[in-house]
């Protein structure tokens, strides 16, 4: 029987990612799918939350620059708060979703951030640099 002794991988540095659970990044890639309909532009169109935002803003001057608050100027109000909620909770939920890839993100590169051989800018070869 030919038994081949295995290398013990105690003799060089600690691999800092052992034990990361990178299911988890592509659950982020799954977050960002999530956002990527609301902030990305369709076609030559931008996107829906662009135009919403600008329809919000011409309905806010209006009112601004009319005072009117006769019926017809509070029902005007009341869609400007509809739009103003609706925008809100789509940007909070797009936010939510970032701020657990960003999250990820940092538990990522802190598994690396005590590391002293660990180049953060590995492109670069500074022999180049001489």
């Amino acid at each position: 029987m030919n038994m081949v002794k295995k290398n013990d991988v105690s003799e060089g540095p600690e691999n800092p990612l052992l034990g990361y659970d990178s299911h988890v990044l592509l659950e982020a890639v799954d977050l960002l799918d999530d956002v990527r309909p609301v902030i990305l532009d369709e076609g030559y169109n931008p996107p829906k939350i662009r135009i919403e935002l600008m329809k919000l803003h011409g309905l806010v001057m209006e009112m601004k620059n009319t005072g009117n608050l006769s019926q017809e100027g509070k029902k005007q109000i009341s869609r400007i708060m509809a739009l103003t909620g609706d925008l809100d909770m789509e940007i909070f939920g797009c936010v939510e979703k970032l701020e657990k890839i960003n999250n990820e993100l940092g538990k990522l590169l802190a598994l690396g951030r005590d590391v002293e051989w660990i180049d953060l800018d590995p492109e670069e070869d500074p022999e180049e640099e001489e």
